[in-house]
């Protein structure tokens, strides 16, 4: 049975900024932290709130700023054993006339062989830690919102539209 299902998001409003890191961009950008009130919903019937949640975004990309974009080399150095372990077991297998044995046996150490080439010719991954230590925390005296002068009380936040600037935590 098909269930159509999904989050709705309302009430959208940034509440903090901060300089940070995007590993979707692999380059130092403003993130937003943004407030919805979240939804969800079944054939387009809201029916479960979730409540105020608080999410950072990029300003470029829109994605969460730290999280990883592809898939990490540990994960793809794991599916390269796998594979090697099923090209091994799959020679192990009796001589018989199944239809799939021999496509098995000769597949398996391709697609070893593809995922083993892909994975030592793919980037190193990025440690967040060492680019967090390299951006320059927001340091200006107007929002870049509104244009309001910002003002400290527990925190550095603008006087017009209320939203608030953050220190990136390494």
């Amino acid at each position: 049975m098909f269930i159509l299902h999904g989050l709705y998001s309302f009430g959208r409003k940034i509440v903090a900024y901060r300089n940070d890191f995007c590993l979707s961009c692999a380059a130092p950008r403003r993130a937003f932290r943004v407030r919805t009130f979240d939804v969800v919903h079944i054939f387009y019937v809201p029916l479960i709130p979730l409540g105020f949640l608080r999410r950072w975004h990029c300003s470029v990309c829109g994605r969460d700023p730290h999280a990883h974009p592809g898939t990490r080399k540990g994960f793809k150095w794991a599916g390269v054993v796998v594979l090697a372990l099923f090209a091994v077991f799959s020679w192990a297998l009796p001589p018989e006339d199944d239809a799939w044995v021999w496509p098995m046996r000769v597949g398996l150490p391709i697609a070893f062989a593809a995922a083993l080439w892909h994975t030592l010719k793919s980037k190193p991954d990025v440690r967040l830690k060492d680019k967090l230590r390299e951006v320059q925390p927001a340091d200006e005296s107007v929002c870049p919102l509104c244009g309001y002068p910002l003002v400290i009380g527990s925190g550095w936040h603008c006087s017009g539209c209320g939203v608030e600037r953050k220190v990136v935590k390494v």
